[in-house]
């Protein structure tokens, strides 16, 4: 069940599952809403780090007209 959360750091709602926790990322010295079981990985598509879950990778989302990251 995804909830409108706000970020403590940065101040920005975001509506995530509840379960992610705010989580930085060295690269880019950010903290952003992540799974708490996470890996790392680098989302060339849309040029940024992001945290996700074990196993996802870019898919592209054609309403957005943008990559977001899937499951497998």
């Amino acid at each position: 069940m995804k909830v409108p959360r706000m970020n403590p750091v940065t101040g920005e709602w975001e509506v995530v599952p509840r379960n992610w926790v705010v989580t930085y990322i060295p690269q880019e010295g950010t903290y952003r809403f992540a799974p708490p079981d996470g890996v790392l990985g680098y989302d060339a598509p849309a040029g940024r780090y992001e945290v996700r879950e074990p196993g996802a990778r870019p898919v592209y989302n054609p309403p957005e007209g943008r990559f977001e990251l899937g499951a497998d």
